[in-house]
């Protein structure tokens, strides 16, 4: 119960950041490096390294699931463990279902 109760609470904070980081939210600034990233033409290959690095970060809400993840263990819940694996599986899949819902239900 404890491991979905955290794994609910991180994908719940994965995609409320995913949410207002998009264009014409409040917190679009964090996002908009990425989007000028992802708009370039001829990219380079510092440009290819920044977007793989943005990406898990800022950009994709699955790949959001392994930063924040070992992030909020290691900085809230002190410590890395063996269930930190499977914890990253499962905000991976609740951040995509939920984050797929809220689109669903924009469009």
């Amino acid at each position: 119960m404890d491991l979905l109760i955290k794994a609910f609470t991180i994908s719940l904070f994965c995609v409320g950041l995913r949410i207002a980081s998009s264009p014409g939210m409040v917190l679009y600034f964090l996002r908009y490096p990425f989007d000028l990233l992802l708009e370039v033409k001829k990219p380079n290959r510092l440009n290819s390294i920044a977007v793989n690095i943005l990406k898990p970060v800022i950009g994709c809400i699955t790949c959001m699931a392994s930063v924040y993840t070992i992030l909020i263990e290691v900085l809230y819940y002190k410590g890395l463990n063996m269930q930190t694996i499977l914890l990253i599986f499962v905000v991976a899949s609740m951040n995509t279902i939920i984050y797929t819902a809220y689109n669903n239900l924009n469009d």
